[in-house]
């Protein structure tokens, strides 16, 4: 990113000449998804369409990808676009039932990364209507549970929880037994499926604890835990110096 400097030259009549340098940039800053991947259902042969918006200075670098997979810009039937905004879109014309699956959009900069998900549908008119095939199974289930995180202060670091329903669950966070409350440091996200805890700046003071994620659909109630440590400056040192 460019800097855009003001010089000035003074005088006086002693002839001392003194030289200002003013320098402003523009604040840089890791990406961020202000609006998330949503979860979308279309019957075959109707357009897939799926939408996001990312900040972040510098301009992230966007990737699609299907299943895990890398989602390649001249696939057919296939298009990207994004714009300088920060809004992005996914196009798949035609669908097809081999197109669902599980679709994330990962931006990335050189001073972090942040990524979006979502779960795409394709089913026949025949399936639209045949209801009872999404109660099969359990309503709320976890697929992948907390894992415990060790921080470094001043660090950053996310809890990810995800979750298989048959409706869209409301989503809780609690630390030590409290509800979460989002703040500058820390924020939460959920796309239908994937629960996110983010913490931007860790410190040991706010952030070390027992962490719970909690699944709610109706009288249906799904939780996992996990332990996040952050490792003060004090307790870094320490460790150093002991090698």
């Amino acid at each position: 990113m460019s800097n855009v400097c003001l010089c000035v030259a003074a005088g006086s009549s002693t002839n001392h000449h003194s030289l200002i340098v003013a320098s402003t940039a523009a604040k840089q800053s890791a990406p961020i998804f202000e609006q998330p991947l949503r979860n979308t259902t279309v019957q075959r042969g109707e357009e897939i369409l799926l939408s996001t918006q990312v900040s972040g200075q510098l301009r992230p670098a966007l990737e699609w990808n299907k299943d895990g997979l890398k989602i390649l810009p001249a696939q057919p039937r296939i298009n990207q676009y994004a714009d300088s905004q920060g809004n992005a879109t996914l196009t798949v014309s035609r669908g097809e039932v081999g197109d669902s699956g599980e679709y994330s959009c990962q931006a990335e900069n050189s001073l972090g990364r942040d990524f979006t998900h979502c779960r795409v549908s394709v089913i026949t008119a025949k399936s639209r209507d045949g209801k009872e095939s999404l109660k099969e199974g359990p309503a709320l289930t976890i697929t992948r549970p907390l894992a415990d995180l060790t921080l470094h202060e001043g660090h950053r670091g996310t809890l990810e929880c995800e979750c298989r329903a048959s409706v869209k669950p409301q989503v809780e966070w609690y630390h030590d037994n409290r509800l979460v409350a989002v703040s500058r440091t820390l924020r939460t996200y959920f796309d239908g499926r994937l629960a996110m805890l983010k913490i931007f700046e860790a410190d040991s003071r706010e952030h070390n604890g027992k962490y719970e994620c909690r699944f709610v659909v109706g009288d249906e109630v799904a939780t996992s835990q996990a332990t996040i440590a952050v490792e003060g400056m004090f307790n870094h040192f320490l460790i150093k110096h002991r090698h």
